[in-house]
């Protein structure tokens, strides 16, 4: 990527209508917090799916979710992608009696994410990675715009998600590992 005047990033805001996403309930295994439409007329437990597809920073979110990934690097670092490697990485450490395995998992992970805290991680990563002004500035907008634009429509109500990272955005997941990874860094590694 050069620069702002390549328009790398920002052709891909463009959305042929311009509509907000959509959320909808279905049967669902996962607890919500929005307990008054939670429960069926079967008692089945619904949660929120949120539909992004036809939101204008889709294409945006999607570039982002895609490329992002060369700008910031995710090392993985304190992560496990399987059992199979869990168990790989357990059979190298020698034990002794002062070794804890801990494992974290994250309540309502993406609503919980402070958005300025993750555009400030993002940022700095950039930064770190001695990424140009000009192309740091441009990623740095372009996640600006996906993530501070949560508006979706239930039951013909348009609502905006206060915090958090949107529920259905392509961005979502990265954007989650790569605050979550900086978080790792600050408390872990550099502690």
């Amino acid at each position: 990527m050069e620069g702002v005047n390549d328009r790398i990033w920002f052709p891909h805001v463009k959305a042929k209508q311009s509509f907000c996403a959509t959320m909808s309930l279905c049967v669902t295994a996962h607890e919500c917090k929005w307990k008054d439409l939670l429960w069926d007329s079967g008692d089945n437990m619904r949660g929120p799916v949120v539909n992004w597809k036809n939101v204008p920073a889709y294409n945006l979110a999607k570039f982002i979710a895609t490329n992002i990934g060369k700008y910031v690097p995710l090392p993985n670092a304190f992560n496990v992608r399987n059992s199979i490697d869990l168990i790989s990485d357990i059979k190298k450490i020698n034990p002794d009696e002062n070794l804890r395995f801990v494992s974290f998992d994250i309540q309502n992970m993406y609503t919980n994410i402070p958005i300025e805290d993750l555009i400030d991680s993002i940022d700095k990563e950039l930064k770190q990675n001695n990424t140009d002004t000009c192309t740091r500035l441009e990623i740095v907008r372009s996640c600006e715009v996906v993530l501070k634009r949560n508006y979706f429509q239930y039951d013909n109500t348009l609502y905006m998600q206060a915090d958090g990272l949107a529920m259905g955005c392509p961005t979502s997941s990265v954007f989650s590992e790569i605050y979550l990874q900086r978080l790792e860094h600050l408390k872990i590694v550099d502690f």
